[in-house]
């Protein structure tokens, strides 16, 4: 392939689409968010090799099953902690709701007679019916985010076999990176984020309906008369809760539909609030208060 094709191969058609391939040509860094793949493990551990390539793999641990190009004397005894002065948190809250209503109504009224003086009969009815619609609608979210510290390997060195094929790879320029990749997981960032997204949705339906008659039988000069009352309502109701969270420094995730209380919700609010705190006390329980030399095998 020449320059050229490799260059055009590096731009996306989308030039707002990011590009893997461009950002590794440039040296850039990716960051990406920590994850264990559902496997209770994490799928990167400080110094392991990366292929961007494989990013978009089913397979979460894929991009990072490259040989680490580190030697042994870094990743022992140049992994540092450096804790963000102030930090970098973010909190965001937002309440939406919508409400609809619907009424109609109809009235039809009629009378009628026949007969003569002696003998005859009279009859008036009214019907009514009224239907009515409500429904509403809320959805209410809350995320925390916050980064305190970083964990990162301080003047990193090469192995000696990762050396040796740099040198081999002069005349195969793929060779180094089939074996180590073409990042490595150069640091960690310390913090957490939370969230909670929960919605709500109600409909009612009512109708009533009513009859009256009044009938009236004349004979001479009796009257006999009959009223007829009927009457009926009905009504149905629906309604949905559905709750939806996440908290990264438990790893749990909350997916409820229609819970039965709210005491679990109450809690993931509680719970996002004081992320920071959370996230400090976890810090204070690894003694990472204050920029130190910390063991490799904290960051696995």
């Amino acid at each position: 392939m020449s320059t050229i094709e490799e260059l055009e191969s590096l731009f996306p058609e989308d030039p707002t689409t990011p590009s893997l391939g461009l950002i590794a040509s440039n040296g850039g860094q990716i960051t990406l968010p920590y994850s264990t793949g559902g496997s209770g493990k994490p799928i990167a551990i400080l110094g392991s090799g990366c292929r961007p390539s494989k990013l978009e793999s089913d397979d979460a641990h894929a991009p990072f099953n490259a040989k680490t190009a580190l030697s042994d004397r870094s990743l022992k005894e140049s992994v540092r902690f450096r804790i963000e002065d102030g930090a970098l948190s973010k909190f965001h809250k937002a309440i939406t709701s919508s409400s609809h209503a619907t009424a109609e109504h109809l009235s039809i009224s009629g009378c009628g007679r026949v007969g003569g003086k002696f003998l005859g009969a009279s009859a008036s009815g009214r019907y009514n019916k009224a239907v009515s619609d409500n429904g509403h609608e809320l959805k209410a979210s809350i995320q925390a985010s916050i980064r305190t510290g970083t964990v990162y390997i301080d003047e990193p060195r090469f192995s000696l076999n990762a050396l040796a094929d740099t040198h081999r790879s002069q005349s195969k320029p793929s060779y180094f990176s089939e074996i180590y990749g073409e990042y490595y997981v150069a640091s960690l960032q310390l913090g957490a984020d939370a969230g909670l997204l929960a919605s709500s949705a109600s409909k009612e339906h009512m109708e009533t309906e009513s009859l009256d008659v009044k009938a009236t039988l004349h004979i001479l000069w009796w009257d006999i008369e009959k009223n007829i009352h009927t009457e009926s309502h009905s009504s149905d109701f629906w309604s949905q809760i559905k709750v939806t969270g996440f908290d990264t420094l438990t790893g749990e995730d909350l997916t409820h539909i229609s819970p039965q209380g709210d005491g679990e919700v109450m809690n993931y609010v509680q719970r996002v609030t004081e992320l920071e705190a959370r996230v400090r006390q976890k810090m204070d329980g690894f003694a990472l208060t204050k920029n130190k030399v910390v063991d490799w095998h904290m960051s696995k």
